[in-house]
């Protein structure tokens, strides 16, 4: 989840997301929720923090977790949990890395997520002038761009005005963040790293065709890959509909649903992983009975004690209604390249790395063309 190859961060890509001790003294913010006053155009913020994370995570860096709960553009309630962890690198120096794998979102919810790490940034000032990366993988390929490029375009140009950050109630007497042009809490971006990304649908979709017909597990024989061919062909060419013509148009959603057929095939005839073809898989949702365990453990009273999560509050590994909801209103395939495009000509490093072994977001729809 980092630039593998100029930023020499391979250790902290497999062992760390974050840096330093986190809270100045266990006094300063507790289990219960400290509220943050209105700073320099950051909505005021609470900061709930689990008590016992080490208990949940058997490691020398179990890290700390908690909510940031704010209000949000439309007037509603946000509250987003993170869980930071140490470097085990170079924890006073090593750049903090953003990690969300999976999840879909609309504009709004990159607004959001810049306006959390900005109030993160004054909740945790140690890490506040910290090189800053985004990472994620699949349709991390959607929001990691467009977040990043969010980041960039809200903050404008870079202030070196630097000024002690208070608490309400008393001052953290720690490092405080630089601030943007905007009096904002300064995000000091430096790159972005995907891992099998959906970047742009109607270029990358040749890549199902190529997985199954020309990679070293090819799973189609000559036969069939001469019956799918020209559907692949008409699908490079007529997917470009749903830029034109919009994602939610019935122009769209029938090539869509045309263009699917090969991944269909796939994973409900072949019932094979869409995430590693080379395995069976009987059920799309369970190929890995990991995730059952992993939903039973999350949700045990103890352990949402521990991370500071409110009962009411549930993981859920997979959600199907939130994909089919996102699904309806044109995100999923919505394309990023511009984003991407923009990043670049930003001098802000982009990495794209793959597996080759994923249908979904396979390795041949991610190469150059």
């Amino acid at each position: 989840m980092l630039g593998l190859f100029t930023w020499g961060l391979v250790a902290l890509a497999s062992k760390a997301q974050a840096a330093v001790p986190l809270v100045a003294s266990p006094t300063d913010v507790t289990h219960s929720n400290t509220p943050f006053s209105e700073h320099r155009g950051i909505e005021p913020f609470t900061l709930r923090l689990g008590y016992d994370t080490a208990s949940v995570c058997n490691s020398s860096t179990p890290g700390t977790s908690g909510f940031i709960t704010s209000k949000d553009s439309r007037g509603g309630k946000n509250s987003i949990f993170f869980w930071p962890f140490e470097s085990k690198n170079d924890p006073k120096s090593d750049p903090v890395i953003l990690w969300m794998t999976g999840s879909q979102g609309l504009h709004d919810a990159s607004t959001t997520m810049d306006q959390f790490l900005r109030q993160f940034m004054i909740a945790f000032p140690d890490l506040a002038d910290r090189d800053f990366i985004i990472a994620g993988e699949s349709y991390g390929g959607s929001w990691v761009p467009a977040l990043a490029t969010t980041i960039l375009q809200s903050q404008g140009d870079t202030s070196d005005d630097v000024k002690p950050v208070r608490v309400q109630g008393g001052d953290r007497g720690a490092a405080s963040p630089s601030y943007d042009s905007h009096n904002r809490p300064h995000i000091n971006l430096k790159g972005v790293m995907i891992g099998n990304c959906l970047i742009r649908r109607s270029v990358q979709n040749i890549g199902f065709f190529e997985t199954v017909c020309a990679g070293p597990d090819n799973l189609f024989n000559t036969s069939q890959c001469l019956q799918w061919a020209p559907l692949a062909m008409w699908c490079e060419e007529h997917l470009v509909v749903c830029e034109t013509d919009g994602m939610t148009s019935t122009t769209c959603k029938e090539a869509e649903e045309k263009c699917n057929a090969i991944s269909r095939v796939v994973v409900e005839e072949m019932h094979r992983n869409p995430y590693d073809f080379r395995q069976e898989c009987h059920d799309p949702e369970a190929c890995y009975s990991e995730m059952k365990h992993i939903n039973e453990y999350l949700n045990r009273t103890y352990v949402e004690q521990a991370l500071g999560v409110l009962e009411d509050v549930p993981f859920v590994g997979i959600s199907c209604d939130v994909l089919e909801q996102w699904e309806k209103v044109g995100d999923l395939w919505r394309s990023s390249d511009n984003h991407v495009n923009y990043l670049l000509k930003s001098n802000i490093r982009v990495l794209i790395y793959v597996g080759d072994k994923d249908l979904y977001c396979n390795s041949a729809d991610a190469s150059p063309r």
